[in-house]
Protein backbone atom coordinates (compact mmCIF):
# COMPACT_ATOMS: atom_id res chain seq x y z
CA UNK A 1 0.00 0.00 0.00
CA UNK A 2 1.36 2.96 -0.75
CA UNK A 3 2.49 5.33 2.31
CA UNK A 4 0.76 9.34 2.47
CA UNK A 5 2.46 12.20 4.43
CA UNK A 6 -0.63 14.59 4.87
CA UNK A 7 1.55 16.89 6.94
CA UNK A 8 3.31 17.01 3.28
CA UNK A 9 0.43 17.79 1.22
CA UNK A 10 -1.35 19.88 3.77
CA UNK A 11 1.05 22.46 3.36
CA UNK A 12 -0.31 23.36 0.05
CA UNK A 13 -3.61 24.47 1.63
CA UNK A 14 -4.18 28.37 0.27
CA UNK A 15 -2.49 28.22 -2.61
CA UNK A 16 -3.90 30.28 -5.10
CA UNK A 17 -3.58 30.48 -9.10
CA UNK A 18 -4.78 33.45 -10.62
CA UNK A 19 -5.32 33.35 -14.54
CA UNK A 20 -7.47 35.65 -16.80
CA UNK A 21 -8.88 35.03 -20.30
CA UNK A 22 -11.40 36.03 -22.95
CA UNK A 23 -14.28 33.46 -23.50
CA UNK A 24 -14.54 32.89 -27.31
CA UNK A 25 -16.79 31.30 -28.58
CA UNK A 26 -15.42 28.21 -30.43
CA UNK A 27 -15.62 26.24 -27.45
CA UNK A 28 -19.55 26.56 -26.57
CA UNK A 29 -20.58 25.57 -30.25
CA UNK A 30 -18.39 22.38 -30.12
CA UNK A 31 -20.08 21.63 -27.07
CA UNK A 32 -23.21 21.97 -28.64
CA UNK A 33 -22.64 20.70 -31.83
CA UNK A 34 -21.62 17.16 -29.70
CA UNK A 35 -25.04 17.79 -28.19
CA UNK A 36 -26.77 18.10 -31.39
CA UNK A 37 -28.17 21.61 -30.08
CA UNK A 38 -28.33 24.52 -32.31
CA UNK A 39 -24.72 25.59 -33.15
CA UNK A 40 -25.58 29.52 -33.43
CA UNK A 41 -23.48 31.12 -30.79
CA UNK A 42 -21.54 34.69 -31.42
CA UNK A 43 -20.63 37.67 -29.44
CA UNK A 44 -22.25 38.58 -26.06
CA UNK A 45 -24.25 35.71 -25.89
CA UNK A 46 -24.54 33.96 -22.36
CA UNK A 47 -22.57 31.05 -22.08
CA UNK A 48 -24.45 28.27 -21.21
CA UNK A 49 -24.98 27.08 -17.59
CA UNK A 50 -21.53 24.52 -16.40
CA UNK A 51 -20.22 26.17 -19.50
CA UNK A 52 -17.04 27.12 -16.75
CA UNK A 53 -15.96 23.46 -17.60
CA UNK A 54 -14.68 24.78 -21.22
CA UNK A 55 -12.61 27.58 -20.53
CA UNK A 56 -9.07 28.09 -18.55
CA UNK A 57 -8.20 24.12 -19.77
CA UNK A 58 -4.73 22.81 -18.42
CA UNK A 59 -3.28 23.27 -22.31
CA UNK A 60 0.22 21.96 -20.76
CA UNK A 61 2.94 20.81 -23.62
CA UNK A 62 3.09 16.77 -23.76
CA UNK A 63 6.40 16.46 -22.22
CA UNK A 64 4.70 17.55 -18.98
CA UNK A 65 1.85 15.10 -19.27
CA UNK A 66 1.87 12.08 -16.24
CA UNK A 67 1.19 8.84 -17.90
CA UNK A 68 -2.81 8.95 -17.30
CA UNK A 69 -2.58 12.15 -19.47
CA UNK A 70 -3.42 15.01 -16.62
CA UNK A 71 -0.37 17.45 -16.06
CA UNK A 72 2.14 16.38 -13.95
CA UNK A 73 1.75 16.99 -10.25
CA UNK A 74 3.13 19.67 -8.13
CA UNK A 75 3.18 23.15 -8.61
CA UNK A 76 -0.07 24.32 -8.03
CA UNK A 77 -1.60 20.93 -7.11
CA UNK A 78 0.51 18.91 -4.55
CA UNK A 79 1.94 16.00 -5.73
CA UNK A 80 0.08 13.32 -4.52
CA UNK A 81 1.53 9.99 -5.13
CA UNK A 82 -1.82 8.04 -5.64
CA UNK A 83 -2.17 6.86 -9.09
CA UNK A 84 -5.61 7.22 -9.97
CA UNK A 85 -7.56 10.54 -10.13
CA UNK A 86 -11.24 11.07 -10.28
CA UNK A 87 -13.57 14.40 -10.69
CA UNK A 88 -15.61 12.64 -7.47
CA UNK A 89 -18.22 15.82 -7.44
CA UNK A 90 -18.99 20.29 -7.80
CA UNK A 91 -20.77 22.51 -5.82
CA UNK A 92 -21.25 25.47 -7.56
CA UNK A 93 -23.10 29.19 -6.78
CA UNK A 94 -23.77 31.55 -9.67
CA UNK A 95 -23.80 34.40 -9.77
CA UNK A 96 -24.57 36.95 -13.24
CA UNK A 97 -24.32 35.04 -16.10
CA UNK A 98 -20.78 34.21 -17.99
CA UNK A 99 -20.77 36.29 -21.88
CA UNK A 100 -18.94 35.26 -25.11
CA UNK A 101 -16.47 38.05 -25.57
CA UNK A 102 -15.87 39.22 -21.95
CA UNK A 103 -12.98 39.18 -20.11
CA UNK A 104 -12.80 36.53 -16.77
CA UNK A 105 -10.62 36.23 -14.25
CA UNK A 106 -9.99 33.14 -12.54
CA UNK A 107 -8.80 32.41 -8.83
CA UNK A 108 -8.02 28.76 -7.53
CA UNK A 109 -7.41 28.24 -4.18
CA UNK A 110 -6.42 24.43 -2.95
CA UNK A 111 -9.35 24.99 0.02
CA UNK A 112 -8.60 21.14 1.68
CA UNK A 113 -6.31 17.79 1.11
CA UNK A 114 -7.91 15.25 3.40
CA UNK A 115 -6.13 11.56 3.53
CA UNK A 116 -8.71 8.63 4.49
CA UNK A 117 -8.22 5.03 4.59
CA UNK A 118 -11.60 3.47 3.01
CA UNK A 119 -11.97 -0.18 2.25
CA UNK A 120 -9.98 -0.47 -0.89
CA UNK A 121 -7.12 1.65 0.56
CA UNK A 122 -5.80 4.71 1.05
CA UNK A 123 -7.57 7.81 -0.27
CA UNK A 124 -7.14 12.11 -0.50
CA UNK A 125 -9.31 14.48 -1.21
CA UNK A 126 -8.57 17.55 -2.81
CA UNK A 127 -10.91 20.43 -2.75
CA UNK A 128 -10.19 23.39 -4.92
CA UNK A 129 -12.60 26.58 -4.56
CA UNK A 130 -12.51 28.05 -8.27
CA UNK A 131 -13.90 31.92 -7.77
CA UNK A 132 -14.67 33.62 -11.38
CA UNK A 133 -14.97 37.52 -11.96
CA UNK A 134 -15.50 39.71 -14.78
CA UNK A 135 -15.50 43.58 -14.56
CA UNK A 136 -15.76 43.78 -10.64
CA UNK A 137 -18.31 41.25 -10.56
CA UNK A 138 -19.00 37.62 -9.25
CA UNK A 139 -20.07 35.49 -11.76
CA UNK A 140 -19.71 31.83 -10.37
CA UNK A 141 -17.86 29.96 -7.64
CA UNK A 142 -17.32 26.36 -7.77
CA UNK A 143 -15.79 23.61 -5.36
CA UNK A 144 -14.11 20.48 -7.15
CA UNK A 145 -13.38 17.46 -5.09
CA UNK A 146 -10.68 15.44 -6.75
CA UNK A 147 -9.98 11.57 -5.29
CA UNK A 148 -6.80 10.33 -5.92
CA UNK A 149 -6.79 6.42 -5.05
CA UNK A 150 -4.38 3.59 -5.65
CA UNK A 151 -4.69 0.92 -8.87
CA UNK A 152 -7.16 -1.79 -7.77
CA UNK A 153 -5.82 -4.98 -6.87
CA UNK A 154 -6.62 -8.02 -9.04
CA UNK A 155 -8.92 -9.57 -6.27
CA UNK A 156 -10.58 -6.45 -5.46
CA UNK A 157 -14.55 -6.52 -5.18
CA UNK A 158 -16.18 -2.69 -5.85
CA UNK A 159 -18.80 -1.45 -3.19
CA UNK A 160 -22.26 -2.63 -3.59
CA UNK A 161 -24.11 0.58 -5.88
CA UNK A 162 -26.41 2.27 -4.65
CA UNK A 163 -30.16 2.64 -5.31
CA UNK A 164 -31.38 5.22 -7.56
CA UNK A 165 -34.77 7.29 -6.33
CA UNK A 166 -38.18 5.48 -7.82
CA UNK A 167 -40.10 8.53 -8.12
CA UNK A 168 -39.28 9.76 -11.43
CA UNK A 169 -41.36 12.94 -12.90
CA UNK A 170 -39.58 12.33 -16.15
CA UNK A 171 -36.89 10.61 -17.79
CA UNK A 172 -34.52 10.87 -20.87
CA UNK A 173 -32.58 7.78 -22.20
CA UNK A 174 -29.24 8.55 -24.18
CA UNK A 175 -26.00 6.47 -24.57
CA UNK A 176 -22.97 8.00 -24.54
CA UNK A 177 -20.67 6.85 -26.98
CA UNK A 178 -17.21 7.07 -27.84
CA UNK A 179 -17.31 9.82 -30.45
CA UNK A 180 -19.37 11.79 -27.89
CA UNK A 181 -16.15 11.56 -25.32
CA UNK A 182 -13.98 12.52 -28.04
CA UNK A 183 -15.97 15.51 -29.10
CA UNK A 184 -16.32 16.30 -24.93
CA UNK A 185 -12.10 15.86 -23.84
CA UNK A 186 -11.62 18.02 -27.62
CA UNK A 187 -14.00 21.11 -26.32
CA UNK A 188 -12.54 20.81 -22.31
CA UNK A 189 -8.85 20.02 -23.70
CA UNK A 190 -9.59 16.59 -21.36
CA UNK A 191 -6.05 14.51 -22.14
CA UNK A 192 -7.41 12.06 -19.27
CA UNK A 193 -6.93 8.60 -20.76
CA UNK A 194 -9.54 6.87 -18.97
CA UNK A 195 -12.13 9.15 -21.67
CA UNK A 196 -10.41 7.86 -25.19
CA UNK A 197 -7.84 5.33 -24.40
CA UNK A 198 -9.61 1.65 -23.88
CA UNK A 199 -6.22 -0.18 -23.53
CA UNK A 200 -5.30 2.35 -20.73
CA UNK A 201 -8.15 2.31 -18.88
CA UNK A 202 -8.55 -1.28 -19.37
CA UNK A 203 -5.07 -2.92 -18.32
CA UNK A 204 -3.60 -0.23 -16.48
CA UNK A 205 -6.50 1.64 -14.50
CA UNK A 206 -8.72 -1.74 -14.29
CA UNK A 207 -11.83 -0.05 -15.69
CA UNK A 208 -14.02 -2.43 -18.13
CA UNK A 209 -14.46 0.37 -21.03
CA UNK A 210 -13.91 3.49 -21.40
CA UNK A 211 -15.26 6.28 -18.69
CA UNK A 212 -17.80 8.80 -19.59
CA UNK A 213 -16.74 12.19 -18.12
CA UNK A 214 -18.51 13.02 -14.90
CA UNK A 215 -18.83 16.75 -16.45
CA UNK A 216 -20.61 15.60 -19.22
CA UNK A 217 -23.15 13.36 -17.49
CA UNK A 218 -23.71 16.69 -15.18
CA UNK A 219 -24.57 18.52 -18.47
CA UNK A 220 -26.72 15.70 -20.34
CA UNK A 221 -28.61 15.76 -16.62
CA UNK A 222 -28.81 19.36 -16.87
CA UNK A 223 -30.00 20.10 -20.49
CA UNK A 224 -32.41 17.24 -19.86
CA UNK A 225 -33.97 19.02 -16.54
CA UNK A 226 -34.20 22.43 -19.34
CA UNK A 227 -36.25 20.37 -21.79
CA UNK A 228 -38.62 19.08 -18.99
CA UNK A 229 -39.12 22.06 -16.71
CA UNK A 230 -39.18 25.67 -17.06
CA UNK A 231 -36.05 26.67 -16.08
CA UNK A 232 -35.11 29.92 -14.33
CA UNK A 233 -31.90 32.03 -13.41
CA UNK A 234 -29.90 29.44 -11.21
CA UNK A 235 -28.49 29.67 -8.03
CA UNK A 236 -27.00 26.59 -7.15
CA UNK A 237 -26.03 23.15 -9.02
CA UNK A 238 -24.29 20.47 -7.24
CA UNK A 239 -23.08 16.62 -8.76
CA UNK A 240 -21.82 13.78 -7.03
CA UNK A 241 -20.09 11.06 -9.09
CA UNK A 242 -21.43 7.76 -7.67
CA UNK A 243 -20.40 4.78 -10.02
CA UNK A 244 -18.82 4.91 -13.12
CA UNK A 245 -20.85 4.66 -16.31
CA UNK A 246 -18.65 3.29 -19.57
CA UNK A 247 -18.95 4.18 -23.60
CA UNK A 248 -21.86 2.65 -25.00
CA UNK A 249 -23.88 2.20 -21.78
CA UNK A 250 -27.66 3.35 -21.75
CA UNK A 251 -27.83 5.24 -18.84
CA UNK A 252 -31.24 7.21 -17.59
CA UNK A 253 -31.29 10.75 -17.23
CA UNK A 254 -34.50 11.57 -14.55
CA UNK A 255 -35.88 14.29 -11.73
CA UNK A 256 -38.38 15.07 -9.63
CA UNK A 257 -38.75 18.76 -7.70
CA UNK A 258 -37.75 19.70 -4.75
CA UNK A 259 -37.97 22.33 -2.58
CA UNK A 260 -36.72 25.82 -4.57
CA UNK A 261 -35.45 23.97 -7.30
CA UNK A 262 -34.97 19.39 -8.33
CA UNK A 263 -33.11 16.66 -7.20
CA UNK A 264 -31.62 14.96 -10.39
CA UNK A 265 -30.06 11.51 -11.23
CA UNK A 266 -28.31 9.41 -13.94
CA UNK A 267 -28.86 5.94 -13.35
CA UNK A 268 -27.98 2.96 -14.96
CA UNK A 269 -31.05 0.01 -16.81
CA UNK A 270 -30.67 -1.41 -13.55
CA UNK A 271 -31.63 1.09 -11.49
CA UNK A 272 -28.07 1.65 -9.83
CA UNK A 273 -27.16 5.09 -8.61
CA UNK A 274 -24.53 6.50 -11.15
CA UNK A 275 -24.97 10.73 -10.79
CA UNK A 276 -26.73 12.48 -8.11
CA UNK A 277 -27.16 16.41 -8.56
CA UNK A 278 -29.49 18.97 -7.30
CA UNK A 279 -30.26 22.20 -8.64
CA UNK A 280 -31.57 25.59 -6.70
CA UNK A 281 -33.01 28.60 -8.31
Amino acid sequence: MTEIDETTYREWIDRTEVARERLDAWPVRGLKAALEEDVGTGEGDEVPALGQWLYFVPAVPRSRMGEDGHPQRGGFLPPVSLPRRMWAASDISFGRPMRIGEEVEKTARIADVLVKAGKTGLLVFLKIENTYRSGGEHVLTEVQTIVYRDDPRPDEVPPPPKRAPENAAWSETVEPDTALLFRYSAVTFNAHRIHYDAPYAREVEGYPDVVVHGQLTATLLFNALRRNTSVRRLRTFGFRAMKPIFAGERIFLEGVPSGDGYQLWARDGDGNLCLSASVEF
